[in-house]
């Protein structure tokens, strides 16, 4: 198990991905879907991206139906794809993938606070 978390990565190989998950989740007011932003590290294979830890396929959709990206509930639907070279300060160096689940928790958990603090309002 040690072993897993001393594998590094170099940052151009490894992509932030934001998604957009479309919650099929009632909360009784009516508003309908609420739609969430969620990050995550991804490696490309190809076209297709694999989430870095889990390795699920995720998807790109590009047809809007009904001012949504899917129509599809509770599935990330990438929206935007960075490199990770962007967010390290020199992109030679390799991060580990402790490093990596730290920075996708923290952003993850930025994101949650954010629409917490809008008081039940999500963007």
């Amino acid at each position: 198990m040690k072993r897993i978390f001393q594998r590094r990565y170099h940052p151009k190989a490894i992509y932030l991905l934001t998604t957009e998950v479309i919650s099929d989740y009632n909360n009784g007011t009516g508003a309908g879907p609420i739609s969430v932003t969620q990050y995550y590290l991804a490696k490309k294979r190809g076209n297709t991206f694999y989430e870095l830890f889990s390795k699920v396929k995720l998807k790109k959709e590009n047809s809007a139906i009904s001012g949504f990206v899917s129509k599809k509930f509770n599935i990330p639907i990438i929206k935007e794809v960075d490199s990770m070279e962007a967010y390290v300060k020199n992109p030679d160096t390799k991060v580990t993938i402790e490093e990596l689940f730290y920075f996708i928790t923290a952003l993850n958990a930025e994101e949650m606070a954010f629409c917490i603090s809008k008081k039940g309002k999500h963007r």
